[in-house]
């Protein structure tokens, strides 16, 4: 934590020695993203983190934070989650969490927070061992009324279709996400999660983008989601069902989306 703190007082432009004038003393303005990979700073590293950054928000406009693999605990996600409901990260608009095991527990601190933000637009949460009870605080994080959130990826999880059913309760009331990544999170015993997110696939106004694979869903859990998925439902742009769905009905299901093409330039008359 003391190396963290260090290096947020060299951002705000920080300096303990009393001798220094604090009218010659300058913030760092220009940092817009912040990554920190495979460092172990943990939860202490990251209440230092929120800490000293959230008094120099202001002066430091961050938008994207990415914190990989760093011993991030349930201590740790509740300071990030306070930090992000008392708006002392007003720009911020991409958190990235991956292979953090936070667990169930550090997804209901961090919900805390996220479930009255309305700045953040993306959040990743990848490998970060949440259980099928951390649907629930998924779930209100996304069903907050005044949400941005566009993106959500909780692939690597172990939700189960018990938690993705939770999640879908949240996206019913849900009107901004547009992807959702739910790849390898053992959702296959249960299918009331498939037919909820059926339901939602139906009748949200915005998701097009769905990452099932990875998830032993089956013929059964195919057929739950094929009425969602008809020629008519155009809205859906990109959907990857799992192998383990027949290969008829795998095909009928999944959809991939089409290439940007580029624009000829004309050419110039001589």
């Amino acid at each position: 934590p003391g190396g963290m703190r260090a290096f947020v007082n060299a951002c705000l432009g920080k300096n303990f020695d009393a001798s220094i004038n604090s009218s010659v003393i300058k913030t760092y303005k220009s940092l817009r993203e912040l990554r920190i990979w495979k460092s172990p700073i943990g939860d202490d590293g990251v209440a230092a983190l929120t800490g000293l950054l959230s008094a120099g928000m202001e002066r430091i406009p961050l938008t994207y934070l990415e914190l990989l693999d760093i011993n991030l605990g349930h201590r740790g996600a509740f300071f990030l989650g306070r930090a992000l409901s008392e708006k002392a990260m007003p720009n911020l608009v991409s958190l990235i969490i991956d292979y953090n095991k936070i667990g169930s527990e550090g997804i209901k601190k961090l919900a805390e927070g996220l479930k009255t933000n309305s700045t953040l637009k993306k959040i990743s949460m990848k490998g970060c061992s949440i259980e099928e009870d951390g649907g629930d605080p998924i779930g209100e994080i996304i069903s907050y009324p005044k949400t941005k959130l566009q993106h959500m990826d909780v692939s690597g999880n172990n939700l189960t279709g018990s938690g993705l059913f939770k999640l879908c309760l949240g996206l019913e009331s849900n009107k901004t996400l547009i992807s959702l990544r739910a790849s390898d999170n053992n959702i296959s015993s249960e299918f009331d999660g498939i037919n909820q997110l059926s339901k939602v696939l139906m009748s949200h106004p915005k998701l097009s983008v769905v990452d099932l694979r990875f998830n032993r869903i089956g013929e059964e859990g195919g057929k739950l989601l094929a009425p969602a998925l008809t020629a008519e439902n155009t809205q859906i742009e990109s959907f990857e069902p799992d192998s383990t769905v027949p290969n008829e009905l795998f095909y009928l299901l999944r959809r991939k989306p089409k290439p940007n093409k580029k624009k000829k330039k004309a050419k110039a008359k001589k």
